[in-house]
């Protein structure tokens, strides 16, 4: 048997280019270059992480200012994708600055070399992942392969409303918001 497995480099504002690289691959790569032990969270491990929809809604109507700052802030970019009838909300900015605050948000990483491409027709910005150590070179970052979203949604209710124990699992809170919400 053969197994094949599929490294998509999946772009959010071209075909296979993130935001930031897209718009200056070369700052991009002097940062790839000129640092070491830097943390890439991809596009493409972003997308597999939601916030279920009754959560974002806690998080987003609990009533303090932050939260109300929050529902200013992504209120209008959830639109489409509840219409869509996805699974929630995706907070890529919000999931970086999670894995600042706590990296143990992070439950597997890999140290890679990255490089980004600068003249390709169809992939300029793309970041190379040498994920297999073909180019003979340093790790120059930890690129993060998977999240603890219930982690990551424990400290995005603290953001909300500081009082909170970080102790309970998120699952408990929303539940426990969820109920006394409907018996009302």
């Amino acid at each position: 048997m053969i197994q094949f497995f599929l490294n998509v480099a999946r772009g959010r504002i071209s075909a296979c280019a993130e935001f930031n690289f897209y718009n200056d691959p070369e700052a991009a790569q002097v940062v790839l270059k000129e640092f070491i032990n830097i943390t890439i969270l991809p596009y493409e491990v972003c997308r597999r992480f939601h916030l279920p929809w009754d959560f974002f809604d806690i998080w987003t109507n609990s009533g303090s200012k932050v939260s109300n700052f929050v529902r200013r802030s992504v209120l209008e970019s959830a639109k489409p994708a509840r219409a869509a009838g996805r699974d929630g909300y995706r907070s890529c900015d919000g999931y970086c600055m999670a894995l600042v605050i706590d990296r143990s948000v992070v439950l597997s990483a890999e140290p890679v070399y990255c490089t980004v491409e600068l003249s390709g027709q169809y992939t300029r910005g793309q970041m190379i992942v040498d994920w297999d150590g073909l180019f003979q070179q340093p790790c120059n970052a930890l690129v993060v392969k998977e999240l603890d979203i219930e982690k990551i949604q424990g400290l995005f209710i603290l953001m909300v409303r500081p009082q909170t124990s970080a102790v309970l699992p998120m699952s408990t809170v929303v539940k426990s918001e969820y109920d006394s919400n409907n018996n009302t």
